[in-house]
């Protein structure tokens, strides 16, 4: 993942929306039905599209390890079929920053039933983030998809590191007993990345991530930096931060 990350950094890197009330409707009805069972929109073994299904069985939770967009969606619903180069489109731009996972609401009673219970209908968008479910109210695109999912990246999880007392005062403090150490970016660039923010979260209960942005020459200085970007890991031990 931190190739990955390291690859794009250098590269320069009708709508939805929860049950507003009165019946559940799978497969039928405002010409969702058709004569034939559908084939399915993503299935399990295509592993080239980028979206992963998911149902009640395995459904991200506070504990996933990555952030998740979520589409809801029946095989015999018009508009998800129609929707359905835009989820590829956005699974494939969110690659590495965001997982987009799939559940087929209309497959069987019980992922029906964990849809009626979630209070969503096909074609409902979502964001899920340390367990808690962000509805998307917009139109169904790939840009206005895109901006919904960027806006619930926890960017706060990175650190911003402007002096070198920063290193040991504001970043090394957060590796507590919980974390191993911390990972310091030294960037050319003057915002944090997604993919970075992304990291962070990926790795939140395990290390700190820190930022110094904008070739900040003291902290370039201070770890002789040669080249943008640059990636350290560091741990605390007495008498300050020290790069592993």
């Amino acid at each position: 993942m931190f190739e990955q990350f390291f690859a794009q950094d250098h590269m320069g890197g009708g709508g939805g929306g929860g049950m507003p009330g009165g019946g559940f409707q799978f497969g039928g009805g405002g010409g969702r039905q058709q004569h034939r069972p559908a084939e399915d929109l993503y299935p399990k073994q295509d592993k080239s599209s980028n979206v992963v299904r998911l149902g009640k069985s395995k459904f991200p939770g506070r504990d996933s390890k990555h952030l998740w967009m979520i589409v809801y969606y029946d095989d015999n619903a018009r508009e998800c079929a129609e929707a359905k180069a835009s989820v590829l489109k956005l699974a494939k731009g969110l690659s590495g920053t965001i997982k987009v996972g799939a559940v087929n609401c209309g497959s069987n009673q019980r992922e029906q039933a964990f849809c009626e219970q979630k209070r969503v209908q096909p074609n409902t968008f979502s964001m899920v983030v340390d367990g808690e479910e962000h509805i998307y109210e917009g139109e169904v695109r790939t840009k206005p998809l895109h901006e919904f999912a960027m806006e619930h990246v926890p960017y706060s999880l990175v650190q911003q590191v402007n002096r070198v007392d920063h290193v040991q005062g504001r970043l090394l403090k957060f590796s507590n007993a919980k974390h191993q150490g911390a990972i310091l970016l030294l960037t050319e660039k003057y915002e944090t990345s997604p993919m970075y923010a992304g990291l962070a979260y990926t790795y939140r209960n395990s290390l700190a991530f820190g930022e110094t942005r904008a070739k900040n020459l003291h902290l370039a200085r201070e770890f002789s930096v040669k080249k943008y970007p640059l990636l350290l890991a560091l741990k605390p031990k007495s008498g300050g931060g020290g790069v592993v």
